[in-house]
């Protein structure tokens, strides 16, 4: 893993375009933080849209949901590392960071969602079309691999081996989406008025209006004129005007193109987790009044200098909490990303999330609250970012633990929980009647092996292991078959030879033929 980043190394050596984008991100001190173990904020009524509640993500299935336009910012230089996301979105937040952002005091909303729409563009250039033109694919996505919903996971498999040949039509088509996106930016500058530019599902411009939508009363508060005033100096994100963005922006693309030089911003890490600290204890400070808000604009004054100490400020944070109502500490200071002597992780948030997914498995191993919670403590602190659901991660680190039967528990849950794509192919291709030639394991097919103990306190079978066979039907729903534990070695060997047994598995879709005709 790239600990600099906060992101494995395969992901920045993917293509050549992440290659650069991460060699300008190390530069400028840029990272990813962990959006699983980092905690939202309540935010002030004031900066919610009229009539709209706070949006807080909240755990479903192991799965931390992320609203789009409430949990990204702009002005949030530190780009978020998402589990459930695919690799190329490393690339992307990267791109964020090193684009930045235009903001001027009293700008209307529309001169805002066009400096929402110009900071999208090469950011969703790079991971559509930069990006994909020389990352490696899977052998059934030579011709083109899935950008939208769940990523392939053989794709990202292939990707691991470093980028492949540059597909120059792929570098002119999103050249050419990058100069027509580009148009319509200042064309709808030039008319007042928003001119869209589709290409396919993307929509820079209905994106751009949902952004400013969700967050204009922030971007138009007095707490955010602060922010910037305290919080950026010239070289580190924070563009005065349009045109100084969309010079960036040019600038950066010509860059990926090895057509001109970006310079790296002026800035450290530090320098990004100032600012960060510095908008959460802003937001803090936005709901609070009297003496706590004076001892908390002196923490936002001492946040302002490069050398202020970290450890130290988090001390008098935690001091005030035990004086005034305030969110505690760890809520406040779980960023996703280490600081000073804290980790930056919310034990609790991932225990939320390991009960929405894995509660027998964490039930087996603690029987208690605290007890819960020391295993969540242990399991976050092995927890390195990877492109894999939690529930799925916390299986591998049970492996390594050698903790069998919650081992079996923890991977059973986490595969009810965790969307498994319809094999459309399966479904409507194989021939049941004609057994010949060699079979496979059906792609949305998912064995999961319990032992007699497991599988009593799964409420399965009637007694004994059980080897479960876990596979959505036609209409997606996911349906459990209850097979003879037997079935698992030759299953998960390749090496079904009975005729009898391989039709049956044939005729319940558990078995695919390799070839088609």
């Amino acid at each position: 893993m790239n600990h600099e980043l906060g992101i494995p190394e395969w992901e920045l050596n993917r293509s050549f375009a992440s290659r650069r984008i991460a060699e300008l991100a190390q530069a400028s001190g840029l990272f990813l933080a962990h959006f699983e173990y980092r905690t939202a904020l309540p935010l002030p009524e004031d900066w919610l849209p009229q009539g709209e509640e706070d949006l807080a993500p909240q755990w479903h299935n192991g799965i931390l949901a992320e609203h789009k336009t409430s949990h990204f910012r702009n002005d949030l230089m530190i780009g978020s590392y998402h589990p459930q996301h695919q690799s190329a979105w490393s690339s992307h937040e990267l791109c964020h960071g090193l684009v930045g952002f235009a903001w001027e005091p009293d700008a209307s909303p529309f001169s805002h969602a066009l400096a929402a729409r110009l900071a999208e563009l090469l950011p969703v250039t790079l991971f559509y079309f930069f990006d994909d033109a020389s990352s490696r694919r899977c052998e059934l996505h030579q011709f083109g691999r899935p950008l939208h919903g769940a990523p392939c996971l053989a794709c990202e498999r292939a990707s691991q081996s470093g980028p492949r040949a540059l597909d120059g039509q792929r570098m002119d088509e999103g050249l050419r989406f990058f100069e027509a996106e580009l148009k319509a930016i200042d064309e709808s500058r030039r008319v007042g008025r928003m001119v869209p530019h589709h290409h396919g599902v993307i929509d820079l411009a209905s994106d751009a209006a949902q952004y400013v939508h969700a967050q204009l009363n922030r971007l138009q508060s007095r707490p955010f004129q602060r922010f910037i005033d305290v919080f950026f100096a010239p070289e580190q994100g924070w563009h005065p005007s349009f045109e100084s963005l969309r010079a960036r922006v040019q600038l950066l693309k010509d860059d990926l193109l090895g057509l001109r030089t970006c310079p790296p911003w002026s800035a450290s890490p530090k320098t990004w987790i100032r600012q960060d600290l510095g908008m959460r204890l802003i937001q803090v400070a936005a709901d609070s009044e009297g003496d706590v808000l004076a001892e908390l604009d002196q923490m936002i004054e001492r946040l302002a200098s490069e050398d202020v100490d970290l450890n130290d400020l988090m001390s008098t944070y935690e001091s005030l909490t035990e004086e005034f109502v305030l969110p505690d500490r760890e809520t406040v200071f779980s960023t996703g990303y280490p600081m000073g002597s804290h980790s930056g992780r919310s034990v609790h948030q991932i225990l939320e999330g390991l009960t929405s997914v894995c509660p027998l498995a964490l039930n087996y191993l603690a029987d208690e609250p605290e007890s819960c919670l020391a295993v969540a403590e242990k399991f976050s602190q092995a927890d390195g970012p990877q492109r894999r659901p939690l529930g799925h991660r916390f299986s591998d680190w049970l492996a390594q633990q050698g903790a069998s039967t919650a081992l079996e528990l923890a991977r059973f849950e986490a595969t009810l929980c965790q969307p498994i794509p319809l094999d459309v192919y399966r479904v409507t291709l194989a021939n049941i009647s004609d057994d010949h030639g060699p079979l496979a394991i059906a792609s949305d097919c998912r064995l999961i092996y319990l032992s007699n103990e497991a599988a009593q306190i799964a409420d399965l079978g009637e007694g004994g292991a059980v080897l479960l066979a876990i596979q959505p039907n036609s209409s997606g729903e996911l349906e459990i078959k209850i097979m003879d534990p037997e079935l698992a070695e030759p299953l998960f060997n390749g090496q079904v030879d009975d005729p009898v047994t391989r039709a049956l598995l044939l005729q319940l879709g558990i078995l695919v033929p390799e070839r088609y005709g």
